[in-house]
């Protein structure tokens, strides 16, 4: 807890902080945008939801969610989102990228999700002229045992202004 508090400071502005659908939001004046949204795993290894349910409850007090009472660990029920699935998820970049056109757009994302990441900076390069994207090696600490592909994997950092 004391790592955590001593990132907390006040440099004297407002900040805010929202958990909703992104395309529902209407931002205006948003100078610095993070994302980290779900992504279209390789294998049923990376779900988004089967992996951080906990903390995706968590950030809603569990309100408007429902939670699996059948499964072991409890998990919330998967909402839908265009960017699980192949189908749906260059075109929802596309309009995310889009929509915070005027914003720095900092992106998290994995080398194991789809789109790729040439693909996600030629995306962004659409609506940025300066396209940066920082890559750091990463192991997943879940599913530890010898059946689990693709644990070993790149984070990114795709930061556009």
């Amino acid at each position: 807890m004391e790592a955590f508090n001593k990132v907390v400071f006040d440099n004297g502005r407002r900040h805010t902080v929202k958990r909703a659908d992104v395309f529902k939001l209407k931002p205006k004046g948003i100078d610095l945008v993070y994302l980290d949204p779900p992504y279209v795993p390789r294998s049923d290894d990376n779900c988004y939801m089967k992996r951080y349910h906990f903390l995706e409850g968590l950030s809603c007090y569990w309100q408007g969610v429902r939670i699996m009472e059948q499964t072991r660990v409890k998990k919330i029920e998967k909402p839908y989102t265009p960017f699980s699935y192949r189908k749906t998820a260059i075109k929802a970049f596309d309009r995310l990228f889009d929509i915070f056109r005027d914003s720095i757009v900092v992106l998290s994302y994995s080398s194991n999700g789809f789109p790729d990441r040439d693909e996600l900076e030629a995306l962004l390069r659409r609506y940025k002229t300066n396209v940066t994207a920082y890559e750091r090696p990463h192991r997943y600490h879940f599913g530890t045992h010898d059946r689990v592909e693709r644990a070993e994997v790149h984070e990114y950092l795709i930061v556009g202004r």
